[in-house]
């Protein structure tokens, strides 16, 4: 498996094990224009946004919503991509 899929493997285990902030925090350290690292920080955040304070649940939506709509402008193709932005609007 190449270092990145073992990254993105590590960030989806995150997730699974619901460690959300380690999620992002895993998904930081990659490459910030590869539509699978945006869309696992979209989901990440959506997660988060459901158990923060109003303000910073908005925050977090909108936080979102920027990394799912510009991995959809990279990869239009990629289903994961098109399931969290669903998930966003």
């Amino acid at each position: 498996m190449s270092e990145i899929k073992d990254q993105l493997a590590k960030a989806d285990q995150f997730f699974e094990d619901n460690k959300f902030e380690e999620t992002l925090d895993s998904l930081k350290t990659l490459d910030q224009a590869n539509p699978e690292v945006l869309w696992r920080q979209a989901r990440a955040l959506y997660k988060i946004s459901e158990s923060d304070t109003c303000l910073k649940k908005a925050e977090s939506i909108r936080e979102a919503y920027t990394f799912v709509s510009e991995a959809l402008e990279k990869d239009e193709q990629n289903f994961a991509v098109h399931s969290w932005f669903e998930n966003e609007i």
